[in-house]
């Protein structure tokens, strides 16, 4: 068993695993295996633990605002009748998504705007916004946009998609932005 006091560190701190150096280490949602996923509470403790680049996924609401979770519906989260799409945020921010998590210690964790994240975290991350798409990219891939251009936060921001037209229609609009395609394996 490795000494805790030899774990390798990042910005001073101690990580909970093992990295080589010069490893690059992405928070997957967030700190997602000690707090809720793509919550505020996972995001800030990434932070803690010193990491400098988060993964989040986005998702339009039905009144277009850019918030922050993987799952098309909230199921998984204890709603399955909320689809994202076809909810407000006003809706959306009176739930508790951190319970099925702990209820001890996340309790009424709200669901979060990119807005909201860019405004706590500003650069301090590098973010990898995974661009979840169902149908027309357009209007998710506009909305993002604006939100990173109202952050000043172009050069903290790479867009990730499974869809290969949402990646098309960010590099119509910003040809000079940082894009990844994702893809499953058996794909390539």
């Amino acid at each position: 068993m490795t000494d805790p006091g030899c774990r390798p560190r990042i910005s001073g701190r101690a990580i909970p695993v093992e990295a080589p150096e010069g490893f690059r280490v992405i928070a997957h949602r967030g700190a997602s295996a000690y707090a809720p996923e793509n919550t505020m509470a996972a995001f800030a403790l990434a932070a803690q633990m010193g990491i400098g680049e988060i993964e989040l996924d986005v998702r339009l609401t039905a009144d277009r605002r850019v918030v922050v979770c993987h799952d098309r519906d909230l199921g998984r989260f204890g709603y399955p009748e909320i689809v994202i799409a076809e909810a407000t945020l006003a809706e959306l921010k009176q739930l508790d998504l951190g319970s099925w998590f702990s209820p001890y210690h996340f309790r009424d964790e709200p669901l979060v705007t990119l807005d909201e994240v860019f405004d706590a975290f500003g650069g301090s991350f590098t973010y990898h916004v995974e661009l979840k798409v169902e149908a027309d990219p357009n209007p998710l891939v506009a909305e993002v946009l604006a939100v990173i251009e109202d952050h000043d936060l172009e050069d903290s921001v790479v867009l990730t998609s499974f869809s290969a037209d949402a990646l098309g229609e960010v590099m119509k609009r910003r040809p000079e932005a940082r894009t990844t395609l994702l893809v499953r394996a058996g794909e390539a």
